[in-house]
């Protein structure tokens, strides 16, 4: 028994040397920071989410791939949000838990021109920036846009900008409104055919006339564009009008009897404008050089209303001029120069002369057309500028007395 005891004993002490001998583990825990990020409203988040910085690491390594958003490009991950606070990158120590936060920047679209091909003229410069969806106001071409030559220095005419090079898309035209989603190129378009009327002379007007060959006056005549719509006070004072129209050309040295021919035939708004025979035509004109004036009368014999379109089937008679030299009309009416004056044709009174008639001014329905007005220099030959408003069809002025 007592040997028992003493084995007993014997083996309560190694187990108490064995057990105080085991060594104590101080190792302290991993210092960890987490790095969330934010990706503030991305259609496609960063991922991961979230990325952890493990001591003795005070950096991270690498990052998320990049979030992403429609219409804005990705700036980067700060401290704060819109960008605000520092910028958040590989060198910056993360020494607590940290949010940061994703900067977006808008993307902003730009819209250039095109001459394509245009040989006059320049094209305008647009330095605004658009956002996605913003409505970009289309501009007009500078200094006259014209394409290449097609003979004798007239050139093809500028129809409008399209956002393709062949214009086979939508037309634009200045003051348009041009939806932006992208960067977009306008290109101007120009006619193609090889018909010369209604193209751009020399002189920078459309042609109207070809004799075919060329005459003691030339060969072409040409008016101003029909786009020559200004509006006020871009023309001389003494017109209260919100528009006018402006023509300009000029008569080449050397051209024996100029004149001009403003027809409405074929324009593209209200063109061949029925008037009244038994009554006047009224209108306002500005020369800045002394110029006379006349009427071009086609004898179409129309029955609609004035103003409507009457034709253009019959003979033209020169209202206000008694005669001719060649084709060109001896206009009775002089307007001086720099002075808006208003000129009054009494159509049954009217001195009359043939220019494709006979020299009678006749209708089986008392109606024609205004076919065109007849200018004359009066200050010799070169440049001519003249504002034309408020053309009207009236009663004829009558005075009535008695003895």
């Amino acid at each position: 028994m007592r040997t028992l005891k003493i084995l007993l004993a014997s083996l309560f002490i190694a187990l108490l040397t064995t057990t105080g001998c085991k060594k104590k583990d101080d190792t302290p825990p991993p210092i960890r920071y987490t790095v969330t990020f934010d990706s503030q409203g991305a259609d496609v988040e960063a991922v991961p989410t979230s990325m952890t910085v493990t001591f003795p690491a005070t950096t991270l390594d690498e990052f998320p791939t990049p979030p992403e958003k429609t219409n804005y490009d990705f700036g980067g991950w700060y401290t704060e949000v819109d960008g605000g606070g520092s910028y958040f990158s590989d060198f910056t120590e993360v020494t607590e838990d940290i949010t940061v936060y994703a900067k977006w920047i808008q993307v902003v679209f730009s819209v250039s021109y095109d001459i394509n091909g245009g040989t006059i003229g320049s094209v305008p410069v647009d330095n605004n920036s658009y956002d996605y969806n913003e409505l970009a106001t289309v501009l007009g071409g500078l200094g006259g846009l014209a394409g290449p030559v097609i003979r004798d220095g007239i050139r093809q005419r500028f129809l409008g900008w399209y956002t393709d090079p062949d214009g086979t898309t939508y037309p634009y035209n200045e003051g348009d409104l041009l939806p932006i989603t992208e960067d977009i190129t306008l290109y101007a378009i120009y006619t193609t055919d090889n018909d010369v009327l209604r193209k751009v002379g020399p002189a920078g007007g459309w042609v109207f006339y070809d004799a075919g060959s060329t005459e003691s006056w030339g060969r072409y005549l040409e008016a101003a564009n029909p786009d020559g719509e200004t509006t006020n006070p871009a023309w001389p004072w003494e017109n209260t009008s919100s528009r006018a129209r402006n023509l300009n050309w000029s008569h080449r040295t050397g051209t024996v009897s100029p004149w001009l021919r403003l027809t409405s035939y074929g324009s593209a708004n209200l063109p061949n404008p029925i008037v009244d025979f038994s009554q006047s035509i009224r209108f306002d004109i500005y020369s800045d050089r002394d110029l006379k004036v006349g009427l071009g009368l086609r004898e179409t014999d129309p029955t609609n209303a004035i103003g409507a379109d009457g034709g253009t089937s019959g003979t033209i008679e020169f209202v206000g001029a008694p005669s001719t030299i060649g084709s060109c009309p001896l206009a009775l009416r002089t307007i001086a120069t720099s002075n808006w004056v208003t000129l009054m044709f009494n159509l049954t009174n009217e001195a009359v002369s043939a220019f494709t008639g006979n020299g009678v001014l006749e209708s089986t329905t008392a109606k024609g057309v205004l076919e065109h007005l007849a200018f004359v220099p009066a200050a010799g030959l070169g440049a001519y500028k003249v504002y034309l408003d408020n053309i009207a069809v009236v009663p004829p002025s009558t005075l009535a007395f008695g003895l």
